[in-house]
């Protein structure tokens, strides 16, 4: 109800056992991550000010812009590092 009366389009997820907030090392709220298409941190930003706005769309017009390289994920740099 509440998330519809906001008009909060995006996907949400609560965080009950507290995963996420463990892989990603956050002890801050609110903290914003964007991740680019090969799942690289591109933005960690902890807290809120009036410049906030402008810099998350900023890093995720950034990030949408990047070409997937399935070499340069996460996973796949674990890999060759091993």
């Amino acid at each position: 109800m509440f998330i519809a009366a906001k008009k909060m389009i995006w996907p949400e997820y609560i965080d009950l056992p507290g995963s996420v907030q463990a892989l990603f090392d956050i002890h801050e709220f609110p903290t914003y991550i964007v991740l680019d298409r090969n799942g690289v941190i591109q933005m960690r930003q902890s807290g809120y000010d009036i410049e906030t706005g402008g810099q998350l769309e900023e890093a995720i017009n950034k990030a949408f812009k990047k070409p997937y390289n399935a070499e340069n994920t996460p996973a796949a740099t674990t890999k060759t590092q091993n």
